[in-house]
């Protein structure tokens, strides 16, 4: 019995080791897929800043006309995971954006990270929650945003940039995982945003406040046995990675069976004949 258990606990530990590995080399390629948006971002911000935009009028003055417009299509053309990019004033109106052109008149005042920055001078990056994208039928996307600041310490608009969330499904599966192998890409809230292989409706959802997850994320991140959520296929090996950068976690999960199929084998085979 004891070498059965033995047998049991080293396919735990090789199954979180390889979930671990894995993990590290993901949460480091979703860095550097969200950062080189954000590069694109701060680039901008330090524009504005120089420029010594101060107030609507003067940003719009600055930053509205089509060479910006331009300027900001072309930065798409190295990165197939952004959806566009876009400036907006304190009263939520676009000073420009890389998809169209001329500029639309409607308010984004009712977007979450809009209200985020008109209410906090949080210097960080926000990440939206999933949203339906303009960019064409059945993209969805996040929506990296920062915070505009006028010399006087203002409120002065937004700066965001969409992700497109399909862009992490087509990366992950060139990958070609082991079976019973997923990933999932999570708000450091809990709101899921990207999980591979793909489930219906889960982006947008919120682990369950009881999660391990949350405690495991916290803390630098971690490895635990989830009940699963959002089907029923059964436990699964979680490893957590917060990303250092952003406030973003990559899991990287394992289902159970498919993690024991070797011992549970092994185990069968030295049952006693009844």
């Amino acid at each position: 019995m004891g070498a059965i258990l033995g047998l049991r606990q080293a396919a735990i530990t090789e199954t979180e080791d390889n979930n671990h590995r894995l993990g590290v080399v993901l949460a480091e390629q979703t860095t550097r897929t969200i950062q080189g948006v954000d590069l694109v971002l701060r680039d901008l911000m330090e524009q504005i800043d120089r420029s010594g935009a101060h107030d609507g009028a003067s940003l719009h003055a600055a930053f509205g006309g089509i060479e910006i417009h331009e300027a900001l299509a072309k930065r798409l053309a190295d990165l197939p995971q952004a959806g566009g990019f876009a400036i907006l004033d304190a009263e939520g109106r676009f000073v420009n954006l890389s998809r169209s052109w001329p500029i639309p008149d409607y308010s984004h005042t009712d977007q979450d990270y809009f209200q985020h920055f008109a209410r906090s001078e949080d210097p960080r990056v926000y990440v939206s929650e999933p949203v339906s994208s303009h960019a064409g039928p059945g993209v969805t996307t996040v929506m990296l945003a920062r915070r505009l600041t006028a010399p006087d310490g203002g409120f002065l608009g937004v700066v965001f940039a969409g992700i497109k969330l399909d862009y992490f499904n087509a990366l992950f599966a060139r990958i070609g995982f082991s079976d019973g192998t997923g990933v999932t890409i999570l708000r450091d809230d809990g709101v899921f945003l990207v999980h591979y292989p793909a489930k219906e409706g889960l982006p947008g959802t919120r682990l369950p406040a009881t999660s391990l997850w949350y405690e495991l994320s916290r803390g630098g991140g971690g490895h635990y046995l989830s009940p699963g959520v959002g089907d029923v296929l059964g436990a699964r090996f979680v490893a957590v990675h917060p990303l250092n950068a952003y406030p973003i976690v990559v899991d990287v999960t394992r289902m159970e069976p498919a993690a024991m199929a070797r011992w549970w084998r092994k185990r069968s085979r030295s049952a006693p004949a009844r």
